[in-house]
């Protein structure tokens, strides 16, 4: 959740601070669709009573959302966000 959550806010402050830019919609858009992807992950394993860890390729999509918009450093910053929340 946490990591859906962060990854909601940078596509808000992108969309903020860059929205006549056409690097910072693209973005923003990666950032967007990799909140739904995990919002979607985590609701097909409530729905199923799954627990654990999503299937295995749950990260390579992140990541193919995050290569599209050049957004890899907004997923690193939420994963390590997400994790910090966690210790």
């Amino acid at each position: 959740r946490t990591l859906g959550h962060r990854l909601g806010i940078s596509a808000r402050e992108i969309f903020a601070r860059d929205e006549d830019e056409r690097g910072g919609l693209l973005q923003a858009r990666a950032c967007n669709e990799m909140m739904i992807a995990i919002w979607s992950q985590l609701a097909v394993a409530r729905e199923v009573g799954a627990e654990g860890y999503p299937d295995a390729e749950f990260l390579p999509v992140l990541l193919s959302k995050a290569d599209m918009g050049e957004a890899r450093g907004y997923l690193r910053s939420a994963l390590e966000s997400a994790l910090d929340a966690t210790t």
